[in-house]
Formats: C-alpha cells, sequence, structure tokens
C-alpha cells in the first residue's frame, strides 16, 4: 500500500510518500484480519487528507478492495517491475 500525500498548506504537516507492506500469513487468512488491517488504515484519521492510497493486490482480491473505494481506474499508470539477475 502506497499512501501518497496531503494537501496540507503547511509542509511540515506534508506526507510526501510511504510504503507500508500488509500481509496477512497464510495460516491466519480468512480470519478478517486484512480487512481489520484495511479498515484501520482507512479510517485512521492523519489520512483523511491524502491525495491518494494506492496498492498493489492479486486480480481475485480487486473486489475486497472495492469495497473500501479502491478502483483499478489510475488513469495511465502501470506498474513495472525490475528483479535480480541471478
Amino acid at each position: 500500500m502506497c499512501i501518497v500525500y496531503t494537501r496540507e498548506p503547511e509542509p511540515r504537516n506534508c506526507l510526501c510518500h510511504a510504503d507500508v507492506t500488509l500481509r496477512v500469513a497464510p495460516e491466519h487468512r480468512g480470519a478478517g484480519l486484512g480487512t481489520l488491517l484495511v479498515e484501520s488504515i482507512c479510517s485512521e484519521p492523519v489520512l483523511q487528507n491524502v491525495a491518494s492510497i494506492e496498492l498493489v493486490c492479486q486480480p481475485e482480491l480487486v473486489p475486497l478492495y472495492e469495497k473500501w473505494g479502491f478502483s483499478e481506474n489510475v488513469a495511465r499508470s502501470r506498474l513495472m517491475r525490475r528483479t535480480a539477475v541471478r
């Protein structure tokens, strides 16, 4: 999950970029922990004025995240990755 930036006028209050990795261990999936994590982040008062919260997820999880207002409509943005050459 990537929290991008606030629209706060004061630079000292500006969260420019933060990456947060959320994963629920396989043995704990299905217990509602992922839901609790996303609800906690999306309802955090300090994050209510951020311009966007972005995430990367597997296709089968899209309906889950759409419940919190996430959308696949991200204009022209594309995910890219460079992996280590071994």
